[in-house]
């Protein structure tokens, strides 16, 4: 199988767009093709339609009748609606360990809220509207039932556009999953969504995460290393794979995972950390963590709020007073 991802530069132009692609073998970031796309705004969709028949075609994929009709089916026909699609869909690939990332999920929300209010038939909008929703009640940024309400209305909106689509039932296998720890339904609904949905990531990260919660740390890397072959640059899936090696302490696999989301995201502060402290479980080494977070805190003392929960550890394994003391004051911070 050959790893890739898919690259796009979009440079508007009054009303024209002109839109580079390339398809990238993820495994040596060689160049496998190219195209230059020139066409005028409001023709974005059949673009993107181009592009994806170009990319099939050259990696010989045999698609579906059903795959076909929906690639050649636009998402909406309301460019204001998707412009806000696409910049929320962006905010919750770049999930990081990044303390801060919950301002990027409430975000999302809102501009998922506007993408539905400018066409309310956006059918994959409320499906990804569900799913930030109960995230934040599964993170324990909001765990009220008014945010549950929240995701289950999204979701019922979804269901009345086109219940026979695979979105929804994927929507639905989060909510049951995040929402209401009920690993059965939610399993249940993922199978469902794996018939009309085989090549999207989540239908197999998501089964992935139930077994790691069920202590299935195996089968957990196993589906979320498959999820990455399907999307190589999905930074929340190199993470989460990242962090379920140090479950088994895999080093050399977690090392792996960390070294291709810094290449995504090499500036990316908790990430850098994570990195470092490799060391310090795999071999007792505090030093290079340690050395780390002196580095950004002179580097960019508005990073470190990023960095707080992992300091903290940190200092713990230091039995360093002081050091706990400086990580806790920006830990309080976030806490207000």
């Amino acid at each position: 199988m050959i790893e890739t991802h898919d690259q796009k530069s979009v440079q508007p132009a009054g009303n024209r767009v002109r839109v580079r692609a390339q398809l990238i073998d993820a495994r040596t970031d060689t160049h496998l093709w190219g195209e230059r796309y020139d066409r005028p705004l409001d023709d974005v969709f059949a673009i993107q339609t181009d592009i994806a028949k170009a990319i099939a075609d050259h990696l010989q994929a045999k698609l579906s009748p059903a795959e076909k009709a929906a690639m050649e089916q636009p998402p909406t026909a309301d460019l204001v609606a998707y412009d806000r699609y696409l910049r929320a869909k962006k905010l919750t690939l770049i999930r990081t360990f990044d303390a801060r990332e919950r301002e990027n999920n409430h975000k999302a929300i809102r501009l998922l809220e506007q993408a539905v209010a400018y066409d309310p038939a956006f059918l994959v909008a409320y499906c990804d509207l569900a799913s930030a929703h109960v995230f934040l009640y599964f993170t324990g940024v909001d765990r009220t039932p008014a945010r549950l309400a929240l995701a289950e209305g999204a979701l019922r909106k979804a269901v009345e556009l086109a219940h026979e689509r695979g979105e929804p039932h994927l929507a639905a296998a989060w909510i049951a999953y995040q929402g209401y720890r009920d690993y059965d339904r939610a399993l249940a609904e993922v199978a469902i969504a794996r018939q009309r949905l085989p090549n999207d990531p989540w239908v197999l990260a998501l089964p992935g995460f139930i077994a790691r919660r069920q202590g299935q740390l195996e089968q957990c890397t196993g589906n979320l290393e498959r999820a990455i072959e399907l999307d190589p640059r999905n930074l929340w899936l190199l993470l989460q794979t990242a962090q379920t090696y140090w479950l088994l302490r895999c080093f050399p696999d977690m090392a792996r995972c960390l070294d291709r989301a810094l290449a995504i995201i090499p500036g990316d502060a908790s990430t850098r950390l994570a990195r470092a402290m490799i060391d310090l479980e795999a071999h007792g080494d505090s030093q290079p963590a340690y050395d780390l977070v002196q580095n950004i805190v002179a580097e960019d003392p508005s990073a470190v709020e990023a960095l707080a929960e992992q300091w903290i550890y940190l200092a713990l394994c230091l039995r360093d007073p002081a050091e706990m003391a400086r990580a806790l004051a920006f830990f309080g911070q976030q806490l207000c």
